[in-house]
């Protein structure tokens, strides 16, 4: 995704299970982080979910993710 002006209407679906299968992803599991002009959004892991290009990281919420 590029360009994410926080529009209630960007949303990724959160969907698959923690590293150690302990329990399903969560929004408060993710790490989200601004590298340059892009967040990279991952589990904490060497494995990148997303990267969000030209978007800042404080603008990416709870409210962009659907648990399913």
């Amino acid at each position: 995704m590029s360009d994410h002006r926080g529009c209630s209407s960007d949303r990724f679906e959160l969907v698959g299970f923690k590293p150690d299968f302990s329990a399903a992803i969560g929004f408060s599991d993710l790490i989200i982080a601004q590298e340059g002009n892009d967040t990279v959004i991952s589990l904490g892991t060497e494995d990148v979910l997303a990267v969000l290009q030209n978007v800042q990281a404080d603008t990416v919420t709870a409210d962009n993710f659907g648990e399913g």
